[in-house]
């Protein structure tokens, strides 16, 4: 740096500038008249021409000195560890090739070189580590499933071994296994949803309904007739099914209509009936419900001859 560069720093302070001023003038045009100097600057990548900071190693030194940058450092090395490795792999062995040249000390430079290929022996042992960290991890894995799969058929030989025996705690206590406990029953299913009814072309009652099948659920379905004078009969169970349909092969016939209801059952308990359903079968007496609509063949009050729950609630088959 010449007198010049330095006058903004001391502007202001001629005192200082005074004593100061030839001092660094003679050290400016004694390091611009050094010999190595322009190679210096054409190896670390200054150039003259363009008014851009000098690229310094942080730890080039010449003479033993580390020399100043002029204005911001550039950043170099990037981010991740691995990025640094790569970067400093491409350059140290050109430092090493004459370190003088670029002010290097040679134990300076060859350390740099040392150094990066103990780091990179150091990931390749830790990728190879991982891989067979990983490569056990599965095996291990895969041992534990064989084992437990082996041990499960152990416990279910035992199992049925013991249920066959007349002294199947002595069975249990050689094995040093734990009797089965008795699994807990569910609670009762909720009320079946969506009972529908029709009536197929061979004049049966076809009943519908949702729910689940989970713990043993089945389905007992009761059924009453509604007689032409209107009067209903108790209600009678007609069948109990696992699955959530049932056909009525005996619908009653010479009936003014039929009624059906559905709960769930299992051995938790069971569930409250569905609302029930009907199915119009005759025609409607005159001299039955008074003030009850007559609409011609195959019409039906709903919920005719119920109590005043299901009249409010029971559906009728269109």
């Amino acid at each position: 740096m010449t007198i010049e560069g330095w006058r903004p720093i001391l502007d202001g302070r001629p005192a200082i500038l005074d004593v100061w001023g030839p001092i660094l003038a003679d050290f400016a045009a004694f390091f611009e008249a050094r010999p190595g100097n322009r190679a210096i600057r054409a190896r670390i990548g200054e150039s003259r021409a363009v008014d851009r900071p000098m690229l310094v190693l942080e730890h080039a030194a010449v003479d033993g000195r580390r020399p100043m940058p002029q204005g911001e450092p550039m950043k170099r090395l990037p981010d991740s560890r691995i990025g640094k490795l790569d970067y400093l792999e491409r350059r140290v062995g050109r430092w090493d090739a004459d370190p003088a040249a670029i002010g290097l000390a040679s134990a300076q430079s060859a350390a740099a070189v040392e150094s990066a290929q103990a780091a990179r022996a150091a990931y390749k042992a830790m990728i190879d580590a991982r891989r067979t960290a990983e490569a056990m991890h599965d095996a291990w894995l895969g041992a534990m499933k064989q084992a437990e799969n082996d041990g499960r058929s152990c416990l279910r030989s035992i199992d049925a071994f013991a249920r066959n025996s007349p002294q199947p705690d002595a069975i249990y206590a050689r094995a040093s296994v734990e009797p089965p406990g008795d699994k807990h029953p569910l609670g009762p299913p909720h009320t079946p949803p969506n009972l529908a009814i029709a009536m197929d072309t061979q004049g049966r009652a076809n009943l519908a309904w949702g729910g689940t099948r989970h713990g043993g659920t089945v389905y007992q379905v009761q059924r009453r007739t509604i007689g032409m004078d209107g009067n209903t009969s108790p209600w009678a169970t007609v069948a109990t099914v696992a699955e959530r349909r049932f056909v009525d092969q005996a619908t009653p016939s010479g009936v003014r209509g039929v009624s059906y209801r559905v709960r769930g059952q299992r051995p938790g308990g069971a569930s409250a009936y569905t609302l029930p359903v009907t199915l119009p079968l005759g025609a409607v007496a005159p001299s039955a419900d008074a003030g009850a609509s007559s609409s011609g063949a195959g019409a039906l009050s709903a919920g005719a001859g119920a109590g005043p729950a299901e009249q409010a609630g029971e559906r009728r088959a269109g």
